[in-house]
């Protein structure tokens, strides 16, 4: 009996040595049971909480795969499209592009999303966004059916990240609503928010006519929340307003508050770098009727390259001077500038031989070339609004040339005016004068003029053409009548771009510019002024750029040639 004990005893230490070797798993389930009965439930107890643990286990694994799938799912892209909508105020023009998670981040493909009446926005595109996104942002348990989950809720995205960013911000409104509109960029949505924004490639445009409408384009955009408002800076890219196109940014400093937008410090470089140009401004309203306010240094910047192509044959060069802004995006005359003018060492205004006055004096003058006559020195003022710009207090002195004073306007041509422009390079005189344009003479300043009919030019040129049946079967062709129409369409759009000037300018030339030797005549016409030394022309400016002082040209050569 006591050998069998012993041998019992000896068996169960083998098992019990045997058991801990299983590992701890196997001892909570087993353990009990090599001990005998009285430790059986014990067992039954641990092998069921093994498997709850297991099964616990399995289905947080199995919650972990959804957190991390869910950004993928249609529910989830539906849902946070209406959050994106209920934030901003607007509507989707596209669905929202594929989202995936990748190291914390929420990326959505695409998002097109059109203003609504709560937006201050008219339209955005925006492509390859980065929202940071922990497993749980957005997620909270809900008791609605069918969806037993809520996908979007409570979500503090932090920063977001977009490499394309297209923005057509609204410039006005005539809603009462306007200003609680733009106050929805200060204000935080209860289910997503961020304090950060970067966009690598912002493209932002306002205003709603040529004269209105401005832009930043391929700029690289940083928005940071700041009290209740944001500080943006954008680096790179470009700027455009009116008649400047194209500023290069080197950067651009703003304060976003709920009073408007204020430029704190701008940098702006001429086209290649060329010219420095300092801004600061601020736009008040800003939706409902905005005002903007500011002023500037322009420094060596050339000018000629933000003149129409049209225009750039005839003047050109470099200016610095101070400026001021007023005006609004949401009116007719859009934002407007008015400008002190001084002509420092590397300055220059160029005036070349295209206009006809210097081409006729050169053939007088055998000491100069009027090819380009370069003012480096003087100063003029400027403003521009309503498409109209004014040079008042003209002083420009051209070293053994001549020296410019006076003042003029110049402004867009009417369509009588394109017509007289036309005839004029193809005839080199200016048209002959009708009874039309003796009542039209008759008419005060401000008049309207009746457009120019396109149709009935055509039709005039048919008639024209019919002593020729040659010509008048050709021209009766429907295609050929149809091109003869463009083409005079396309020369009509190219000369509405050469300004029209007016007002007075006395040109003082060089002594030796008309000498008795080479015409008496026109010396005797302008005789040599003994204050100044320079021969006096003044010249009355009604017509073309191209034609300026088309009057004192036809005298000049008139007497030439005696």
């Amino acid at each position: 009996m006591q050998n069998d004990q012993q041998k019992i005893d000896d068996f169960q230490a083998r098992m019990s040595d045997w058991v801990a070797s299983q590992g701890l798993a196997f001892q909570l389930s087993h353990g009990g049971s090599v001990r005998g009965a009285r430790s059986t439930i014990f067992g039954w107890v641990t092998r069921m909480s093994l498997r709850l643990m297991v099964l616990l286990l399995v289905g947080c694994l199995i919650f972990l795969f959804y957190l991390i799938r869910r950004p993928s799912s249609e529910v989830f892209r539906v849902q946070i499209s209406g959050a994106l909508e209920d934030a901003m105020g607007a509507e989707m023009i596209e669905p929202l592009g594929p989202a995936t998670r990748e190291d914390g981040y929420l990326e959505l493909s695409s998002l097109d999303m059109k203003g609504g009446e709560d937006s201050f926005f008219d339209q955005v595109r925006l492509r390859n966004a980065k929202i940071r996104m922990g497993l749980l942002a957005g997620w909270r348990a809900s008791l609605r059916w069918p969806i037993p989950l809520e996908m979007v809720a409570d979500w503090d995205g932090e920063e977001v990240i977009i490499e394309s960013l297209v923005l057509s911000v609204r410039a006005g409104s005539d809603d009462a609503d306007g200003a609680r509109i733009y106050q929805a960029l200060f204000n935080k949505s209860e289910k997503f928010s961020f304090d950060r924004v970067e966009v690598l490639n912002a493209d932002l445009s306002w205003g709603y006519s040529d004269l209105t409408e401005g832009k930043i384009e391929n700029s690289r955009l940083s928005a940071q929340r700041k009290g209740e408002g944001w500080s943006v800076t954008f680096s790179g890219g470009t700027f455009s307003q009116n008649w400047l196109k194209d500023l290069e940014i080197d950067k651009l400093e703003c304060e976003l508050t709920r009073k408007g937008l204020e430029i704190t410090d701008g940098r702006l470089k001429g086209k290649q770098g060329v010219g420095v140009l300092t801004l600061k401004a601020k736009v008040t309203g800003p939706v409902t009727g905005p005002q903007v306010s500011g002023s500037g240094t322009m420094q060596g910047i050339p000018f000629d390259s933000y003149l129409e192509a049209e225009v750039r044959p005839f003047v050109g060069g470099r200016l610095s001077g101070n400026f001021n802004l007023g005006g609004s995006p949401y009116i007719s005359s859009g934002i407007t500038m008015a400008a002190q003018i001084a002509l420092e060492a590397d300055d220059e205004i160029v005036i070349r031989d295209k206009i006809k006055l210097l081409d006729a004096i050169s053939l007088v003058d055998r000491h100069r070339s009027y090819n380009k006559v370069r003012f480096r020195g003087g100063s003029f003022n400027f403003e521009t609004g309503k498409k109209v710009a004014s040079f008042t207090d003209i002083n420009l002195e051209a070293t053994d040339h001549m020296t410019l004073e006076g003042e003029f306007i110049s402004r867009p041509p009417s369509p009588k005016e394109v017509s007289d422009a036309i005839y004029f390079d193809e005839h080199g005189s200016a048209p002959p004068p009708s009874a039309d344009d003796e009542e039209t003479n008759e008419l005060s300043e401000g008049a309207d003029v009746t457009d120019f009919n396109l149709a009935d030019a055509a039709q005039a040129a048919r008639e024209e053409s019919d002593s020729d049946p040659k010509l008048k079967t050709i021209f009766e062709s429907e295609v050929f009548g149809r091109e003869v129409v463009r083409r005079e369409e396309e020369a009509r759009k190219r000369y509405r771009r050469i300004p029209f000037v007016q007002g007075v300018l006395n040109l003082g030339l060089h002594a030796r510019a008309f000498e008795p030797s080479r015409s008496r005549e026109l010396a005797e016409m302008y005789p040599i002024d003994e204050k100044s030394g320079l021969r006096w022309l003044r010249i009355n400016l009604d017509q073309g750029l191209p034609s300026a002082g088309v009057a004192a040209a036809e005298k000049i050569l008139l007497h030439a040639k005696d």
